[in-house]
């Protein structure tokens, strides 16, 4: 930008000092040289800008796929000292602690990447596969209760929730929904999944109290 500006200064300097009274016609192409340094500089900035966006995009995709091997192993190792004999059960537990939290960052990981792909024209990769949406849902209640010791989830079901969704999104779904809700929602008041199911739809509602935010 400053060098456009600098070569506006330029141009118009010598433009005007070789001007003895200034006529119709080089006002003229004094206004069209402007336009076309204008239209210029924001074409040069649109390009860096994008330029700057996928650099940084690629950067997130990389740094969140060279991520999942250390993790991976990370996981592994917990899990094996959480299933192993020789540990006593406070030490048991912190390892079974690390599994959650290692799962938790995975699920980030995941995330990153999804995101990643998406900005860089790929689709979101689906999974599509006959599953029950109370089971996802028993289950991503079970894991909000562990990470939210103290919190309240009620779950109302009903009709057939039966479908064809991929099961790892919408547990997603609902996990970000329903810890969003116990995070920001009031700390006396309970959390409600409401699922009902038609011939042609699920519906899924996720209320908590406290004042909106």
């Amino acid at each position: 930008i400053s060098e456009y500006r600098a070569l506006r200064a330029s141009v118009i300097r010598i433009w005007t000092a070789r001007l003895g009274v200034a006529d119709r016609d080089a006002l003229d192409q004094l206004t069209r040289f402007n336009e076309a340094i204008d239209e210029a500089l924001t074409d040069s900035v649109e390009r860096y800008t994008a330029e700057v966006d996928r650099s940084r995009e690629l950067l997130l995709g990389a740094l969140g796929h060279d991520l999942r091997n250390p993790l991976g192993a990370v996981m592994l190792s917990a899990t094996a000292l959480a299933r192993g004999e020789s540990l006593d059960p406070a030490a048991r537990a912190s390892a079974q602690r690390i599994v959650t939290s290692a799962k938790r960052m995975a699920k980030l990981v995941e995330d990153l990447l999804d995101f990643t792909r998406t900005r860089l024209g790929q689709a979101l990769p689906l999974a599509p596969q006959s599953m029950d949406l109370a089971e996802v849902c028993e289950e991503v209640v079970r894991e909000v209760e562990t990470t939210h010791p103290g919190a309240i989830v009620r779950v109302l079901a009903s009709g057939d929730l039966a479908g064809h969704w991929d099961r790892g999104r919408v547990a997603q779904l609902l996990s970000n929904l329903v810890g969003n809700a116990v995070e920001h929602g009031a700390a006396f008041g309970p959390v409600s999944i409401e699922m009902s199911g038609a011939a042609d739809e699920a519906r899924i509602v996720v209320r908590n109290s406290g004042p909106p935010i």
